[in-house]
């Protein structure tokens, strides 16, 4: 993965709006998400994958969903590989949805640019100057998709806060993107109830975090639940969940 800014320029151009297309099609209400899908893959079968595509269906994203009014807004962070498959959290999230709640999904794209600004940053060689004006253009496509999505962005307003949150609260450590996981429940997006923060049972990453994330409290960051998952069902995770929803 460090690796994918140094490769040829359009395959770096399709795996940054790759990621950017998945963070859209999140980003889209529940019954709205199948429909955004089927547009990506025509965008992308007639081989007219661009910024100027994602931001027109972003729009439509924002136009869909600008009206509906939800019960509470969660802020959905932690490993990637619970946090986007349904099967490994359980349904998790899509049973929150179904009760009216808003989830706001923390944005693959962002957490690959954290990834990839770390790694340039403590990796300085030849060919850092081509991969920094690489990181910048994905940076500013994740400004434009943010912009079109307006109020139904998961995008932080100021992206390169979340490198300053990382450095003063988890520091260097960086493994199974922590520095993001940390930096993104910290951050500023506005009208979230609360976080919730998925992982793998044991995993250690989430172990830390649930840690030391207490002692990064400044006083105005939301509540926050950290569920853990280890295939199979758990009737008091669900009690766990209830509880916090209605006491948000």
């Amino acid at each position: 993965m460090e690796d994918v800014l140094n490769t040829q320029e359009d395959y770096v151009t399709s795996i940054c709006l790759g990621l950017l297309a998945g963070d859209i099609v999140r980003a889209a209400t529940k019954d709205y998400r199948d429909k955004c899908l089927k547009d990506i893959l025509k965008v992308i079968k007639s081989n007219n994958l661009t910024v100027d595509e994602l931001i027109k269906i972003a729009n439509e994203v924002h136009e869909d969903s600008k009206s509906i009014k939800y019960n509470k807004k969660i802020l959905a962070a932690g490993e990637v590989w619970i946090l986007y498959n349904h099967i490994l959290n359980n349904d998790v999230f899509d049973k929150l949805e179904d009760k009216g709640h808003k989830i706001v999904y923390s944005p693959l794209s962002e957490t690959m640019w954290l990834f990839w600004k770390d790694f340039l940053n403590h990796n300085i060689n030849e060919t850092s100057v081509v991969q920094e004006q690489r990181l910048a253009r994905f940076k500013e496509n994740i400004r434009l998709i943010s912009k079109a999505l307006s109020s139904q962005s998961p995008f932080e307003h100021n992206i390169d806060n979340l490198v300053e949150t990382a450095d003063r609260t988890i520091g260097y450590y960086s493994g199974a993107n922590g520095r993001y996981r940390e930096a993104k429940v910290l951050g500023q997006l506005n009208g979230i109830d609360g976080n919730i923060t998925v992982a793998s049972m044991y995993e250690n990453t989430g172990i830390v975090l649930g840690i030391l994330h207490k002692g990064f409290e400044q006083g105005n960051e939301k509540p926050i639940l950290n569920l853990t998952f280890d295939g199979n069902k758990n009737e008091n995770q669900e009690t766990k969940i209830e509880s916090f929803m209605y006491y948000l």
